[in-house]
C-alpha cells in the first residue's frame, strides 16, 4: 500500500510522508528476502532511484536531506545480500545516479 501511495501526485511535495514511507520500507525489507523480492517486483528500486535523482542534490533543505537519508537507508536494505537487486540497480543506471550524489 505504501508503494502505491508514493506514486500518487498528491504526495509529490510531501517530504514528511515520503521520508516516513521510505523509513518504513527500508526497515521492513532489510534482512527479509521475501519482502525484498516483493519490493523489487513492485518497482521500489526504480522509485528510489527516481527520488534520488530528483531530490539528491537539488536542495540543501533539512526536509530534502532527511528524505535523502531515508532513500539511502531503503536502498541499502534492498540491495544488501540480494544480487538480483544489485544487478537491477546497475541496469537502471543506479551507479550513475549514486555517483552524482557523491
Amino acid at each position: 500500500m505504501i508503494l502505491k501511495e508514493l506514486n500518487k501526485t498528491e504526495y509529490e511535495n510531501d517530504f514528511e510522508f515520503k521520508t516516513e514511507s521510505f523509513l518504513v520500507l527500508g526497515s521492513s525489507i532489510q534482512g527479509n528476502t521475501k519482502a525484498q523480492v516483493f519490493a523489487l517486483q513492485s518497482e521500489l528500486l526504480s522509485n528510489i532511484l527516481k527520488h534520488l535523482s530528483k531530490y539528491g542534490l537539488s536542495s540543501t533543505s533539512n526536509d530534502s536531506q532527511d528524505l535523502l537519508s531515508k532513500l539511502l537507508f531503503a536502498l541499502s536494505g534492498l540491495l544488501r545480500n540480494f544480487p538480483y537487486a544489485q544487478s537491477e540497480f546497475l541496469k537502471l543506471g543506479g551507479s550513475d545516479i549514486f555517483s552524482g550524489l557523491i
